[in-house]
């Protein structure tokens, strides 16, 4: 029983992990901006990530033979995606931003696999879609009546250039262990974004306890999830993989909303209990108790007697 339960645990940890990178952009000190955060997650990530693979005996061979090209597809998708994700975050809230990125995810990877691929969704698909489009549409509603509708682009372009990359990433795994792969790219990304560093104030980083500590949980967070991450899949199905996934945007609402003092209106709620309903038609899975358990304390909407956003 403790075998079987590991993995599952080992991959809900890891959402967690993931969980926190929009709460981090939030607690950051002032001046940070997404260029720079971005760049500091792909750098502390790409390090102990590098630490977890030689720790492992996994460190890659690079070699010719590799398949470049959709190394660099996926580098490419993950280094625009950080972009959109975190300057969603910033525009919409770490909730909403982070839902709507995740949740539109796989919607638009199934539409790069029908276009570009010619894979055809099942049916069910386009259910589960319609549900995700109204889930969407719900989260957005305050951003619609403060006329910042247009900033919904930035996470709905995060989801599609990451569905790209999903669409990508298996050509790599077939030629070296995923968290090679993945850390291979983190590195070419820290290089792509080395500019903003020059570009945008990075002071904060090292100004202030706040900074520092700010970018090595971005660090320790990616590497972290990833390792665990990979961890997990070892021992556990992937249907119960995609139902754990869903700690990561509903953690990052239950961050948003009782931490940071988000948004948590009856649509915000709705909006994300349609996503989550879209995760389990999509899927054939059953919402399992963590998930029952996240929505039973959003729509109860409880407020948690600490706010962190605010100077240290």
């Amino acid at each position: 029983m403790q075998s079987r339960l590991a993995g599952p645990i080992l991959i809900l940890l890891s959402a967690l992990c993931f969980s926190v990178t929009g709460t981090l952009q939030a607690l950051a000190p002032a001046g940070a901006t997404p260029w720079v955060i971005a760049e500091v997650r792909m750098v502390t990530s790409a390090f102990f990530l590098f630490l977890w693979c030689a720790a492992t005996g996994k460190l890659p061979k690079l070699t010719a033979d590799l398949p470049w090209r959709a190394i660099i597809i996926c580098a490419c998708c993950t280094c625009l995606y950080q972009l959109f994700f975190f300057f969603g975050a910033l525009k919409l809230g770490v909730a909403v931003g982070t839902v709507v990125c995740v949740g539109a995810t796989p919607i638009m990877s199934a539409i790069v696999a029908k276009f570009v691929l010619g894979h055809s969704p099942r049916p069910i698909w386009y259910v589960a879609t319609l549900i995700a489009v109204v889930g969407i549409g719900l989260l957005n509603i305050k951003s619609f009546e403060a006329g910042n509708l247009g900033w919904v682009i930035v996470p709905l372009l995060g989801a599609m250039v990451y569905g790209i990359y999903m669409n990508a990433s298996p050509e790599v795994s077939s030629h070296m262990q995923p968290e090679a792969g993945i850390m291979i790219g983190l590195c070419m990304i820290s290089v792509m974004l080395a500019p903003v560093l020059v570009l945008f104030p990075i002071d904060w980083i090292w100004s202030s306890p706040r900074g520092l500590l700010v970018s090595a949980a971005f660090g320790i967070a990616g590497g972290l999830g990833f390792g665990l991450f990979f961890l997990g899949m070892k021992t556990t199905a992937p249907v119960v993989s995609a139902t754990l996934s869903l700690a990561e945007p509903m953690g990052a609402a239950c961050l948003g909303i009782f931490l940071l003092g988000e948004d948590s209106s009856l649509p915000t709620i709705a909006g994300i209990a349609l996503i989550i309903i879209y995760y389990a038609i999509r899927d054939y899975i059953r919402v399992t108790t963590f998930t029952v358990g996240y929505l039973f304390i959003l729509l109860c909407r409880l407020k948690l007697p600490v706010n962190l956003n605010r100077k240290l």
